[in-house]
Formats: C-alpha cells, structure tokens, sequence
C-alpha cells in the first residue's frame, strides 16, 4: 500500500472530486466506472480504495460539492436583490436555470441522487456490520446528507 503525505492526499482526493464530477456530468452514474476517474487522475484503481470506499461514496461528495456551490450561487444571487420579490424571483431564475444547464444539479434536485447513493451507501453498511466487517462509510455521511 502507498503512503501518501498529508498534502497529497487532499490534492488526489480533490482529483478524484474533480475527474468524478466531469465522468458522472458526462456519463451519469452507472455508466462511469471507477478506472475512468482513475484514467484521468493517473492513479491505479487500487489506489481509488485509499480515498473511497466505493463510487457511490465518491458520487455522494460530488453530489454534495455540486450542492454547497448552488448554495453558493443562490446565496450571491440573493444578496444583489432589494426586495423580498427580487430575492424570490433570484432564487427561482438561479435554480432553474442550474438544474436546466448542470446535469448533477438536475439529478442531485430533480431525481433525488443524494437519497438513492446514501440508500445503497446504507444497505451496503447494514450488509458489512452484519457480516462483522464494519466499514467507516457506515457513518460518514448522517441524516443530514438528505436534501
């Protein structure tokens, strides 16, 4: 196994992010496999398991990246308005016109993503602890994940 430093692994797992942002964007989720995000980063795929447990858990953080941005966006959207009217028009045009151009914003808004990646993310966690092999994914993301 491969030692990272500390700073590599912040910058290979922010890799990971960025390459599975741009495969899932493309492909969606089922058609991306873990070696084309791997591909494109220059690591093995066994050197993926160092930083995931799985692609649903590196889909959960672009997911929840994709997220914490179109929070960003509205918030900046809202704080030019000058009305309670002007915010809400804000909100409802940004919105729109995110999950209409950004494929990961429809899935994460439109088709519930974040809820059926943690399902599995769950089912997968409930299967290894009743096996004995208990697996760090099984807490890593709480209730607060849901949108």
């Amino acid at each position: 196994m491969t030692r990272f430093s500390n700073e590599d692994r912040e910058r290979i797992r922010g890799d990971l992010v960025e390459a599975g942002h741009d495969c899932f964007a493309r492909f969606g989720f089922d058609r991306t496999r873990v070696s084309d995000v791997t591909d494109v980063v220059g690591i093995g795929t066994s050197t993926f398991y160092q930083f995931f447990n799985s692609k649903e858990e590196l889909y959960l953080a672009v997911l929840l990246n994709e997220r914490e941005h179109m929070f960003e966006t509205l918030e900046s959207a809202v704080a030019e308005a000058a009305t309670p009217r002007e915010e809400a028009e804000a909100i409802l045009r940004t919105t729109f016109g995110e999950v209409r151009s950004n494929p990961l914003i429809r899935r994460l808004f439109v088709d519930g993503e974040i809820r059926r990646i943690k399902s599995q993310l769950d089912e997968t966690a409930a299967e290894e602890n009743a096996t004995g092999n208990c697996s760090e994914s099984a807490t890593v993301y709480g209730p607060s994940v849901v949108v």
